[in-house]
């Protein structure tokens, strides 16, 4: 296999398709911006306590509610305001000035559209964006639907032990052309593209196990929820892992990818920066929450959502 490799006797068009390809300008912005997708950085998490205390009633604080509006308009943490999912980079870019804030907060029912949006702000250099952890899903029960359905055993059977022993291959990285334009503008292009769709399409729900031999998986991070039992033919990749000098290489450029974790949260978050560099990756909804609850209550309880202990029934608003 000829690997990204000079002395290899590739063909014209070949070698019109490497010298296109922006790829390592893209990834080189994000390492420049401190990799912030490593484990090390992963404070832009916080959870509902934390937004209590800490973020609401604060001047140079933004509580953005990306939910619809009319599901604001019926309930909505008070302080917030809304900016719909799919409008929120005109309204980066073209509304407000970030750097005006300590912190932006984005608030969605599950959390997981939000790490999603919150790495893409990061990889563009907007370091002051967090997110809230499960989303409305933590702070109140009557805002809390997107998560209260949906735990589940369903796949628990179905998983191994066995680490996968499968030698990795190693891939060309994905191909990004662009002609005229920064390196800036193209992953500045590429976020608002991601960003103007429905997170749904970067999404995948749990089905059926057998519905997913089309894809390259990965148990993302938590090496003892891999350990507890994964989904067969997964790999476990930590943040480290995908770094260009790390294992990035290893991931395939020709078959979509699918991202697990417990909850959702981090695969979101990874999911924005591969997608950034031309990965087709999905994350897995609610994680293996939604197929192997009851291991991860058991086992790593600080990893599930637990409908008494999550949700912290604070004050909403309520129309």
């Amino acid at each position: 296999m000829c690997i990204r490799d000079s002395s290899c006797n590739n063909s014209p068009t070949e070698n019109l398709e490497q010298s296109k390809n922006r790829f390592d300008e893209i990834i080189s912005l994000i390492e420049e911006n401190g990799n912030y997708f490593l484990s090390d950085n992963l404070d832009f998490i916080v959870d509902a306590e934390t937004v209590k205390e800490n973020f609401i009633g604060k001047d140079d604080y933004l509580l953005i509610d990306v939910r619809l509006k009319e599901d604001y308009d019926k309930n909505h943490i008070e302080g917030t305001i809304n900016v719909e999912y799919e409008d929120l980079f005109d309204y980066f870019f073209n509304e407000i000035n970030p750097k005006d804030y300590e912190k932006i907060l984005l608030i969605c029912q599950s959390g997981m559209r939000t790490t999603f949006a919150t790495s893409i702000f990061m990889a563009l250099g907007i370091n002051n964006v967090y997110s809230l952890k499960f989303g409305t899903s933590s702070w109140h029960k009557d805002i809390a639907t997107e998560w209260i359905s949906q735990p589940s055993d369903d796949y628990t059977e179905n998983l191994v032990n066995e680490s996968n022993l499968e030698e990795l291959k190693v891939y060309d990285f994905p191909l990004i052309e662009a002609d005229s334009e920064t390196s800036y503008e193209i992953l500045k292009n590429r976020a608002k593209v991601l960003l103007s769709e429905s997170y749904r399409n970067y999404s995948y729900r749990f089905n059926k196990i057998e519905d997913l031999a089309e894809f390259y998986i990965i148990c993302y991070e938590n090496s003892d929820l891999y350990e507890l039992g994964h989904i067969p033919n997964a790999h476990f990749y930590s943040s480290a892992d995908l770094l260009r000098n790390s294992k990035l290489s290893t991931l395939p450029n020709d078959k979509p990818i699918l991202l697990y974790d417990s909850d959702g949260q981090m695969t979101g978050f990874i999911n924005g920066y591969l997608r950034l560099l031309g990965y087709e990756t999905y994350s897995v909804s609610f994680g293996a929450n939604s197929f192997m609850y009851d291991v991860i209550l058991k086992n790593i309880p600080d990893f599930a959502f637990v409908e008494n202990n999550t949700i912290r029934n604070y004050p909403i608003i309520s129309n």
